[in-house]
């Protein structure tokens, strides 16, 4: 009896044993296995960096395999190589973290296994320079765009410095045509009423973004350094850019721009345009929006034909990308040859390009205005015939001439006149003109002038008070009122009319000549 209680006294003891040292192994395993985060400062300005320490102790898992993309939300990451303790079972990893954005930033907790760290939270003030706020801005023309249309993306940076730069890093996307525009400078007045008081000058830099597939996609801005003196003094990692991209309908020919596009032409040629000699047509096609090598193709319009014969063309294509978008041009110079005499009739100009706005195939027709060609021979007999004329109308022309002029030395000299005597002087210089006697007294000018002219009731008032100041005496300023009231007067009337001679034989009529059966 002893010896069996004795025995199992002593299985009891063993298995009490074996069931401690398993709780206490378990135990001391489960308190060592652990995942620290570590940050140096839980405060800084945007455009500085956090150092960050990774610390696993006893982690099954290697610390290179932890997830780090929640961290990517809030910040840019530059990490280091793995550091381990084999003796102490310690894995370490450096971190640099790069905040996105101003305010509380969240960071998230990281797992790796069964061990993840606390969350924590760092705040994140605007850069300061000088005693102000170093400002950045990130603007997006949108946040839906078709496939190949533009997406304007804005980087404005506003320094109380005057001399400072910005630099970007390589922007690629292989979802997207990326192309930089030009960065433009804006000095600010310091003005103490104005909302930007104390600030230097004003930096704009940016992209023009053309998403080639459909789909969402998230983009990773370049970072943008802040440079004083030639140095870097912050690193500005932006916010990520969600964009949702539709597709194109299926009928949408690959090369065709998503955007407005317009269409000018113009011709060039040394003097008149003659048959068989070389001349330009230019076309330029202009758009906003888009690239130029999606500009839609005209040249195939253009086909040499018994009228015109046109040669090789050749293309210059320009773009120029601003703060205000893409301008693309293409300026085509097709040269031809008139091969006959009249109106060369151009081939009409068809393009097409997709409205982003409207969602529909838009298209244009444009006719330019067709020149006339001339033949030389012809040319030098219209040019003969025109100065015969000028040779046998040259007397009319110039008795034409003397008149005009005839009637302005007239009119001056009514203005300047002083008393009655110089105005008859002057109506009679203006008798002599319209071929009158130079003679005439004031009643028989008056007499002519209704006849060759449309005569007003004033006029004849005003030549009554000029017949009687003659033989008489009157008020300077009652003359100087009948001077100018006679200016105004004359230089208002018109001609009568001419009335239609009817011809005796109608049939000899010119009309009648060239409409007879």
């Amino acid at each position: 009896m002893v010896k069996k209680t004795f025995g199992c006294w002593l299985i009891l003891c063993v298995g009490v044993f074996f069931v401690r040292t398993a709780s206490a192994t378990s135990s001391a395993t489960g308190s060592a296995a652990q995942l620290e985060f570590h940050l140096q400062h839980h405060h800084v300005e945007w455009g500085q960096s956090i150092h960050a320490k990774l610390i696993a102790h006893h982690a099954k898992y290697a610390l290179a395999e932890i997830d780090l993309t929640p961290l990517q939300e809030d910040f840019a990451l530059v990490t280091e190589a793995v550091t381990s303790d084999g003796a102490a079972s310690t894995q370490s990893m450096n971190l640099e973290l790069f905040p996105r954005r101003t305010g509380g930033l969240t960071i998230p907790a990281l797992v790796l296994g069964e061990m993840q760290t606390q969350t924590q939270t760092v705040k994140i003030s605007n850069a300061i320079i000088h005693g102000k706020p170093l400002i950045v801005d990130l603007n997006v023309s949108a946040q839906q765009v078709w496939q190949r249309q533009q997406l304007l993306v804005t980087v404005e940076v506003q320094s109380p410095d005057r001399f400072f730069n910005i630099e970007a890093e390589p922007f690629n996307s292989g979802s997207f045509e990326v192309r930089p525009f030009v960065m433009n400078r804006e000095t600010l007045e310091t003005d103490a009423s104005a909302a930007d008081s104390g600030y230097g000058s004003r930096i704009r830099a940016g992209w023009a973004v053309f998403p080639l597939l459909s789909g969402d996609f998230t983009l990773e801005l370049p970072m943008i350094r802040y440079l004083t003196g030639g140095k870097i003094n912050r690193r500005f990692f932006l916010p990520r850019i969600t964009v949702r991209v539709r597709e194109l309908p299926a009928y949408i020919p690959p090369n065709m721009p998503v955007a407005k596009v317009s269409v000018a032409s113009e011709f060039m040629t040394n003097g008149w345009l003659r048959t068989g000699h070389m001349a330009y047509w230019n076309i330029t096609l202009d758009a906003d929006g888009t690239l130029a090598y999606w500009l839609p193709p005209v040249l195939h319009h253009i086909q040499s034909s018994n009228q015109v014969e046109y040669l090789p063309a050749k293309s210059w294509p320009s773009v120029y990308i601003d703060a205000g978008g893409t301008h693309a041009r293409v300026v085509h110079q097709v040269p031809f040859k008139p091969q006959s005499i009249g109106n060369v009739d151009l081939p009409q100009l068809k393009i097409q390009y997709f409205d982003p706005d409207t969602g529909r195939i838009e298209t244009v027709y444009h006719q330019t205005p067709p020149p006339f060609a001339w033949n030389t021979t012809v040319f030098a007999v219209v040019l003969l015939l025109m100065m015969f004329l000028l040779f046998k109308g040259r007397k009319r022309i110039a008795q034409k001439y003397q008149r005009i002029t005839q009637k302005r030395t007239a009119i001056r000299a009514l203005e300047e006149a002083n008393t009655p005597q110089r105005i008859l002087i002057a109506l009679r210089r203006l008798a002599v003109a319209e071929g009158w006697p130079a003679n005439l007294t004031v009643s028989d000018f008056l007499r002519l002038w209704k006849q060759r002219y449309i005569v007003a009731s004033e006029l004849t008032v005003l030549f009554a008070q000029l017949s009687r100041s003659v033989y008489g005496s009157q008020s300077d300023a009652a003359l100087r009122e009948l001077q100018w009231g006679l200016i105004s007067q004359l230089r208002q009337t018109r001609r009568h009319r001419k009335p239609k001679v009817r011809r005796k034989n109608p049939a000899w009529d010119v009309k009648n000549i060239f409409t007879r059966g």
